[in-house]
């Protein structure tokens, strides 16, 4: 039941997403930041919440964006696998620095912090930067790069299974070919033996053996 399941691509689907998406955001975002800050912020649950939510939103839309494209010519799937994904890690990334402004470091307190900071202020503001959108990005990419990669090999899988059901088919109708050549074959040699017997005046075996 499990197996039949899974292999529906919806039901497959869903639960790579679900699954890949809640694993992401509560032990790599949540606890991850927790182990390695010793405590975080109490709305720091509910802001890890909602950017996964909007993560599974974002790459349903490139979901019907490839899906949309999957028949076009191959550069045009490759221009929305990379502009899509970066398209959609830095919206993602943009939605995630003005929520975390607003609900866990306020705006106020960080311009306070980088004002301690003086002229690295300035360097780390581009660092974070840079390394908060290449992040991201590269998240969504592995996202559009696992979607594709099981796309393929599905569409691997049916080809694979349509080649060995012709060739069942092809061997089958081999065999009845052989066979209808077969038939006639014997039924010639059983009349061929009968006439010999009748030539040879041997009546009574040719007449059990037409019986």
């Amino acid at each position: 039941m499990l197996k039949k399941w899974l292999n529906d691509p919806q039901h497959l689907f869903w639960v790579l997403q679900l699954g890949g998406w809640g694993s992401w955001g509560l032990i790599y975002k949540y606890w991850g930041t927790r182990l390695s800050l010793g405590e975080v912020a109490p709305e720091y649950g509910l802001y890890v919440t909602v950017i996964t939510i909007i993560a599974i939103i974002l790459t349903l839309g490139l979901r019907i964006l490839f899906k949309t494209l999957w028949n076009r010519a191959i550069w045009i799937q490759v221009l929305a696998y990379l502009g899509g994904s970066a398209i959609a890690g830095y919206v993602w990334i943009s939605a995630r620095g003005y929520i975390y402004s607003g609900w866990i470091e306020k705006a106020k307190d960080m311009e306070e912090w980088y004002a301690k900071m003086g002229e690295m202020a300035g360097i780390y503001k581009k660092v974070s930067f840079v390394e908060s959108n290449v992040s991201s990005i590269s998240l969504i990419l592995a996202w559009s790069s696992l979607y594709f990669a099981i796309k393929y090999y599905r569409v691997f899988q049916d080809m694979r299974e349509s080649a060995l059901k012709s060739a069942a088919m092809a061997h089958e109708a081999q065999l009845k070919m052989l066979r209808y050549q077969l038939n006639p074959h014997f039924l010639f040699n059983t009349l061929n033996a009968i006439s010999t017997l009748i030539l040879e005046k041997d009546n009574e075996l040719a007449n059990r053996m037409v019986t």
